[in-house]
């Protein structure tokens, strides 16, 4: 099973195509193949992002063309949506006697 979780965020410092205070979603955290490095890939609600969640060639999320961008994790502040807490699977009910 699949499960992804997304967080609302807003750059902490401005970038060149992005002004503080705008707000975006978390679709990707890892390393990738076009700098070395953590990476954070966000889904902005404009398109004043750089890409669709591809670079290179490579895709690491899907948005809308000009809604995603990579930023450095230091770079966010957490504003809302905390994670879910993992779910306990759930007890066996005990076979009737």
């Amino acid at each position: 099973m699949d499960l992804s979780l997304s967080w609302t965020l807003r750059p902490s410092r401005s970038t060149p195509t992005q002004t503080p205070g705008a707000e975006a979603i978390i679709r990707f955290t890892g390393q990738t193949a076009f700098i070395p490095g953590v990476w954070v890939g966000v889904e902005l609600e404009d398109s004043s992002g750089k890409n669709d969640g591809s670079v290179q060639g490579v895709r690491y999320f899907e948005c809308p063309l000009g809604h995603g961008m990579f930023v450095r994790p230091a770079s966010l502040k957490v504003l809302a949506g905390q994670p879910a807490p993992f779910l306990t699977p759930a007890k066996k009910k005990a076979a009737p006697e």
